[in-house]
């Protein structure tokens, strides 16, 4: 038991890790300016939870980020698009109603949890190992494998002022844990924003 314990850490390591987000930033910006900023809810599945965990993670980075509920309720009551569509006109009154100066939002493009699968078997049969599932217990007849979790996430954010996106990235995650997968690929996004700002002193 303790060896297949010793096993799953290692692939959790190892298939946690993603290969780097693909960005691209509007050429001449001036992130400088950006001074306060709105996130929206991203479009898909587990949209909200993943505004929730980008809120989090650019507050730990230094932004100065708006509460999302407040947005959304006066999105609501304005009538205004609160998904990941946002029009110019729309991004313009958003800065103007929040006093931001730019609005993050994106899609969840891939959501498949990790799943736990029990087989049962009888006594002596041979165990078949299937390719991308992988044994985190086995008894006498029979054993339980994880399969990974995928998830893929586009992000960007939009200048109230001209609504035009001045930056965009995408990534995706696989391994073990969704909770730990949805998280690495939210802060991998993250640091690719941080990445284009002026570095504090």
């Amino acid at each position: 038991m303790r060896y297949f314990k010793i096993l799953f850490v290692i692939f959790a390591l190892c298939f946690a890790a993603g290969c780097g987000p693909r960005m691209a930033v509007k050429p001449g910006y001036d992130f400088s300016k950006v001074k306060r900023i709105a996130v929206l809810n991203f479009d898909g599945e587990k949209g909200g939870a993943a505004a929730d965990i980008f809120i989090l993670e650019m507050m730990s980075k230094g932004f100065d980020v708006m509460e999302r509920s407040k947005i959304e309720s006066v999105l609501r009551e304005q009538n205004l698009g609160a998904s990941g569509l946002v029009e110019p006109s729309t991004a313009k009154n958003i800065g103007k109603i929040f006093g931001v100066d730019a609005i993050v939002t994106g899609s969840i493009i891939q959501y498949l949890p990790a799943q736990r699968r029990t087989v049962f078997f009888s006594s002596g049969d041979p165990l078949v190992i299937t390719p991308g599932l992988y044994i985190v217990e086995r008894g006498n007849d029979y054993v339980i494998y994880l399969t990974d979790a995928e998830i893929g996430i586009s992000a960007r954010m939009i200048d109230v002022e001209t609504g035009s996106v001045v930056w965009v990235a995408s990534d995706s995650y696989r391994g073990f844990s969704t909770d730990n997968t949805f998280q690495g690929v939210i802060l991998s996004l993250v640091d690719s924003l941080s990445s284009v700002f002026p570095k504090k002193r």
